[in-house]
Parts: structure tokens; C-alpha cells; sequence
């Protein structure tokens, strides 16, 4: 009885520590990505002047405004795990590749196959994370599983923020 109620314990703590670990990376990042929006602004601002007439801005046209293109690049900055957000991460995996209950078993562990492939990727077990994500039916992974699988083939190891 005592194991059964540990597990999702240990469980919902390893996660909330996960998320803790990286939350120094998410303002490295947020700095890294503001950085780089500012310069293609200001380097969008140069190529393209205000060219308008005195009449259009006595009828208050709207000068040329700035917006990121679709094709702009994205970058991130490198992730430098600590010893102790790896060892989270890996214990964490294992806990989830158990099932995360002990009665649970293999069936479970599926449920689990888009977080395991998360946990796989930030640690750098590129294959692994191929392998929990293959698992996983793409219509049940969506938009997610897509974004998973491009980071695992870019061999990107760095917490990217994404939309459901």
C-alpha cells in the first residue's frame, strides 16, 4: 500500500523539480530570443525607411511597420544540464518507463511515450527519445510529436516552449 501511494508521489515531485531546474534556462532564453528580435528589428528598420510623403502624414498614414517573417530564423541558446537536473531527469524517465504505478505496467507506460521522448531529448539520448516517440500514434502526437520529432533529428538537447 505504501509503494502504490510513493510512486505517483515521487512522480508528481519529479516533475515539479524538472520544471524548477529549467526555469534558469527559461529566462537565459526569453533574454537570447528578445536579443535576437531586437536585431532583425532594427536591421528590418534600416532596410526599410520611412518613406512618406508630408501629405501622408498630415493624413496620418501609418508608417511601414515591423513584422517577423515566417521564414526568419530561430535559434536557442546551448543547455548546460546540472548533475542534479540530469539525475532527475533520469531517475524521472524511469519512474515513467516503470509505468508510474506499480500495477500498471507496459499500458501505461505508452501514456507516457511523448513525455519520456521530452525527458530522452533534454538529456541527450537521441536514440531513446526516436524510440519512446515512434511509440506514439502521430495523429494521438499532433502538432507536439511533430515539434518532438524535428528537435530529436536537429539533436537540439534545450527546453523549447510550444503551444498546443
Amino acid at each position: 500500500m505504501e509503494q502504490a501511494q510513493a510512486v505517483p508521489v515521487e512522480l508528481a515531485a519529479r516533475r515539479q523539480l524538472w520544471w524548477h531546474l529549467n526555469q534558469p534556462y527559461r529566462l537565459i532564453y526569453r533574454e537570447h530570443r528578445e536579443r535576437e528580435e531586437a536585431a532583425a528589428q532594427a536591421a528590418w528598420e534600416a532596410a526599410n525607411p520611412d518613406h512618406r510623403s508630408w501629405w501622408d502624414r498630415l493624413l496620418r498614414r501609418e508608417p511601414p511597420r515591423y513584422r517577423r517573417t515566417a521564414d526568419s530564423p530561430f535559434t536557442c541558446p546551448p543547455l548546460e544540464p546540472s548533475s542534479e537536473q540530469l539525475a532527475n531527469l533520469q531517475r524521472l524517465a524511469e519512474v515513467l518507463r516503470s509505468g508510474a504505478e506499480p500495477t500498471s505496467g507496459l499500458a501505461a507506460a505508452s501514456n507516457f511515450a511523448l513525455e519520456l521522448a521530452e525527458l530522452y531529448r533534454e538529456q541527450g539520448r537521441f536514440g531513446e527519445a526516436e524510440a519512446a516517440l515512434s511509440g506514439v500514434d502521430a495523429r494521438e502526437a499532433g502538432s507536439v510529436g511533430r515539434l518532438m520529432a524535428d528537435l530529436i533529428r536537429e539533436r537540439l538537447t534545450a527546453p523549447v516552449r510550444y503551444r498546443l
